[in-house]
């Protein structure tokens, strides 16, 4: 499911302990792990399909390009 940048911060910092690793088994386009950066947390991120992970790639590519 499509979900805003702005929860999965929310969610990502209520749920990944201090100095925790995000783990998102269903990656699609990336935005926990976008979210995770951004709150400071590492991640993983697992997905199947390349065409997903070319996006996710870009994603964080432009977020880190920009920061």
């Amino acid at each position: 499911t499509v979900k805003p940048v702005r929860l999965m911060k929310w969610l990502v910092a209520l749920l990944t302990p201090e100095g925790g690793t995000t783990l998102d088994t269903f990656t699609g386009s990336g935005t926990t792990l976008l979210a995770a950066h951004l709150e400071g947390f590492k991640s993983i991120g697992i997905e199947r399909e390349p065409q997903y992970c070319d996006i996710i790639r870009a994603r964080l590519n432009h977020l880190i390009d920009n920061e």
